[in-house]
């Protein structure tokens, strides 16, 4: 830190090290530093730690942004059709289980609607999860799978509408797990 009385603050100091300090104020620096050899030395470490960072990362600091990142698209959080129209049917789905289920009494027309809505969920994701395994968590969908089955094996009474969706989970859940396992294997070309 620089004295409370001092002509030079310490955002001068980090601007005369990164080169950034306006030229009025070069000389007033470099004169207090002459006078201030401790800190000068804090400079000269600060120089040595900017010249390693920019010898390490310059190269890839220079490389051109990849297109998946432009802000301009991020910005707009664009959303194809396709998700719109899935998003759709998926709330249509989980809204028809539940007035059928009310209209029919029977909860298992609400679990069949659930399960259809989350394998349209399940079949949007695996293209992705295939193309880039490192982009999902792999000990997500192993606990998940994991969760299923000891649900499955908590149910009390063998009832279809109480083991479907268990072992349903468990399944699809186990399936993503070992494609990403399997994928992030398998060199990247």
């Amino acid at each position: 830190m620089t004295d409370r009385d001092s002509p030079v603050t310490e955002d001068e100091l980090h601007a005369y090290v990164d080169g950034e300090i306006a030229a009025d104020r070069r000389g007033a620096v470099e004169a207090w530093l002459a006078s201030h050899p401790e800190h000068a030395a804090r400079v000269a470490h600060w120089r040595a730690q900017a010249d390693a960072i920019r010898a390490r990362y310059d190269a890839i600091a220079s490389e051109p942004v990849s297109a998946r990142f432009d802000l301009d698209k991020l910005a707009r959080g664009s959303r194809s059709w396709r998700a719109v129209a899935a998003a759709a049917v998926i709330a249509a789905f989980l809204a028809g289980g539940v007035v059928g289920w009310m209209a029919v009494g029977e909860p298992i027309v609400a679990v069949a609607c659930v399960i259809v809505a989350d394998v349209c969920g399940a079949a949007m994701m695996t293209p992705k999860a295939y193309r880039d395994p490192y982009s999902e968590t792999l000990a997500t969908y192993a606990l998940a799978s994991l969760a299923g089955a000891l649900a499955a094996g908590a149910v009390g009474v063998l009832d279809v509408s109480l083991l479907i969706y268990p072992i349903y989970y468990c399944l699809v859940n186990g399936a993503l797990a070992v494609l990403i396992r399997v994928r992030r294997r398998e060199p990247a070309w």
